[in-house]
């Protein structure tokens, strides 16, 4: 546990400073990235279940006998590769996330965030820099071990307010290589894992759609023969309580219920797409907002500094409210 009565002189200073104008866009960055990291983090994980998906849909369309419970995992191999890469993107998440609570910290906002999380992501960094993920670069680890670092500083109280900028220009570079790496794994690899899910499920809906077609019954050689079977089991059938062509509609049932299900499912890959196009879209805005932060803290006035962030932060609550209508 960090030893929060350094500095206490530091802490006074803080305190004395809640009120500073210049301080309210640097509240407002911290927690607007707070919103975005906790986007990334709620559909990183999914990327792993959503290549099983691909496997499932193309075991439906195989040859033979299909068993729903049979094992997979010989043809599921690579999507276990994914595991390590989500970890280490989830410890670059919470670095940038403790990154941006720090600069909100010395801009005067409460947090118990580094008690429960610092210690965590210092150990979780540490194991990367040993050894991280074939899917994620070093750059990107390095960066985000200059992150970590300023956010230990902080949490300790070492910086006042005059360190702000320094702290914003220091880490400018490193902050965009880590959100660099955030949106390499959405635009490139979820993104990639999402369209092969839907082409997979593409060609069993095409197969769906011409198993769904109902012709008329005389002319339906599958109908007679499932109700020839059902009347050798109950003969009460044949005495006319069969209807000419229920059964037409009835076969080819489970077919249409399960292109139903598999278009619904289409549809939810759509707007999870859509979702990864804001959130890159959201990790541009949120370095773009630090880069103004670095270049006009202490210059402009709170109005104009509120107003550059504002942008930036309608974007992350945008991608924030696609992720809840996915996981609803």
């Amino acid at each position: 546990m960090l030893n929060k009565n350094k500095a206490v002189i530091g802490s006074v200073i803080l305190v004395s400073l809640v009120g500073c104008a210049n301080k309210d866009p640097v509240k407002s960055f911290a927690e607007s990235a707070k919103v975005l990291t906790s986007s990334f983090d709620s559909y990183a994980s999914n990327l792993r279940s959503t290549c099983q998906r691909k496997y499932i849909y193309m075991n439906m369309d195989s040859d033979g006998w299909y068993d729903a419970q049979k094992d997979n995992s010989a043809k599921e191999a690579d999507c276990t590769s994914f595991e390590k890469s989500v970890k280490t993107l989830n410890t670059l998440s919470d670095a940038v996330g403790l990154y941006a609570a720090s600069l909100g910290k010395l801009a005067g906002i409460k947090s118990d965030t580094f008690d429960s999380d610092l210690d965590t992501v210092s150990k979780q960094v540490s194991l990367l820099n040993k050894g991280g993920s074939e899917k994620v670069s070093d750059k990107s680890i390095v960066a985000t071990t200059n992150l970590l670092k300023s956010a230990a500083e902080v949490a300790v109280d070492y910086f006042v307010e005059r360190e702000i900028k320094q702290q914003l220009r220091a880490n400018n570079e490193s902050l965009k290589d880590v959100l660099s790496e955030m949106k390499t794994f959405s635009d490139r690899i979820y993104r990639k894992q999402l369209e092969d899910v839907k082409e997979q499920n593409d060609v069993l809906v095409k197969q769906l759609y011409n198993l769904s077609y109902v012709p008329a019954y005389a002319h339906d050689s599958y109908a007679p023969l499932l109700e020839n079977s059902l009347i050798k089991e109950n003969p009460d059938l044949a005495h006319g309580s069969t209807k000419e062509g229920a059964l037409s509609a009835g076969a080819r049932l489970p077919y249409r219920l399960a292109q139903i299900q598999l278009v619904n499912e289409q549809k939810a890959i759509d707007v999870e797409l859509s979702t990864l196009a804001k959130f890159s879209e959201a990790c541009d805005a949120m370095s773009a907002a630090h880069e103004s932060l670095k270049d006009n803290f202490g210059k402009l006035s709170r109005e104009e500094m509120l107003k550059q962030v504002k942008d930036f932060y309608e974007k992350s609550k945008d991608v924030r409210e696609n992720i809840k209508n996915l996981e609803s």
